[in-house]
């Protein structure tokens, strides 16, 4: 495939990873992609969190495309998020995404650039 062909990729046909406190559907990824760029599509339960975790080298931008819930960074702070919010977290940023809903998922896709091949192969996914 050369750099200026375009390529679909289909959340619901990506490989699914349940380790890090969500429903994490790799959509586009070292493991398909070569690209320069990662995109997630994650489900967190109601009154569950996606595990605290920083990339080094990596900005994480966080859509939400259903739900209601809060950031949390380092020191306590709570930055609330609903659907329609888009939350770019800057490299090395602490941040744990919580689902504050009793009963509703909390939806985002989380587009990463570059990737953080370290935390594939440290879920022994590369």
């Amino acid at each position: 495939m050369s750099d200026n062909e375009i390529k679909v990729y289909f959340s619901d046909e990506a490989q699914v990873y349940t380790g890090h406190g969500s429903i994490m559907r790799l959509v586009v990824w070292p493991g398909n992609n070569e690209g320069k760029i990662v995109v997630h599509h994650l489900t967190v339960k109601p009154n569950e969190s996606l595990k605290g975790h920083s990339h080094e080298f990596a900005d994480d931008v966080i859509n939400v495309i259903k739900g209601e819930g809060v950031i949390k960074t380092t020191g306590g702070k709570e930055i609330p998020i609903r659907k329609g919010a888009s939350v770019i977290v800057p490299p090395g940023a602490h941040h744990e995404v919580c689902n504050t809903s009793s009963d509703e998922e909390l939806e985002i896709i989380g587009v990463l650039t570059p990737p953080d091949v370290e935390f594939y192969k440290k879920a022994g996914l590369l």
